[in-house]
């Protein structure tokens, strides 16, 4: 070490410089303390306090992930154990209703065609083209039903009213078959209603009126029942 008067160079232990005898006065050693402020305190305590929460949040994410796939592992497992065994299986079936049969015109009008052909005869014919054709529930089943209006005509080529009947077709379900057939002289078809009425009308002659054109005309009800068609 240096002495602080005279300079001169003096061991470590000396006391006194070799020199001038000055006392020589050993400094303490320089301690440099670090400032730390209390932002940058609570900076590092928010850093910790972040990181902790991060930590705790993956941890209950993989109990969660880890809860699931047991779940999962388990159903599967119950899924495999109960297709194993086909004993305690209970099938159901489900039967979808058939769609009822429902006639066209078309097919009435053929079947009348041939159904009409045994109330033909030497002197007259039952009209097959001309014919008035409506569909409703006669009897009340659910099902279509038709009933065909129609009208003999001559065979000799007059042309005089030779009356005419209304013809009923009823529906099984799975087809139309013939019923039964009334004479309605100078009636005609109108429709059938959703009751299953049959409207008619009538048509009747004036005291003037032609033999082939009757001019007064009144409404008149048929009911099916009984296999039979019975004015309402």
């Amino acid at each position: 070490m240096y002495c602080q008067k005279c300079g001169a160079e003096n061991p470590e232990e000396a006391k006194f410089c070799r020199d001038c005898g000055l006392k020589i006065v050993v400094d303490p050693p320089l301690v440099v303390e670090k400032i730390v402020y209390k932002d940058q305190v609570d900076t590092h305590r928010s850093k910790e306090w972040l990181w902790f929460i991060l930590a705790v949040v993956i941890l209950i994410g993989l109990v969660v992930i880890i809860i699931s796939f047991n779940k999962q592992d388990n159903l599967n497992s119950e899924l495999i154990d109960t297709s194993s065994s086909t004993d305690d299986i209970e099938v159901v079936k489900i039967v979808t209703p058939e769609t009822p049969y429902v006639p066209t015109k078309l097919e009435v009008k053929k079947l009348f065609a041939s159904v009409s052909s045994d109330l033909d005869e030497e002197d007259y014919s039952v009209e097959k083209d001309e014919v008035k054709i409506d569909l409703g529930d006669l009897n009340n089943d659910g099902l279509l039903d038709a009933v065909v209006d129609f009208y003999f005509y001559s065979n000799d080529g007059g042309n005089a009213n030779l009356g005419g009947g209304l013809m009923v077709f009823v529906n099984n379900g799975e087809t139309i078959s013939y019923s039964c057939w009334m004479e309605t002289n100078n009636t005609k078809l109108d429709y059938i209603n959703e009751s299953g009425l049959i409207k008619a009308i009538k048509m009747e002659y004036a005291e003037d009126d032609p033999r082939c054109c009757p001019s007064i005309s009144t409404s008149v009800d048929y009911r099916f029942q009984n296999d039979e068609l019975v004015e309402f």
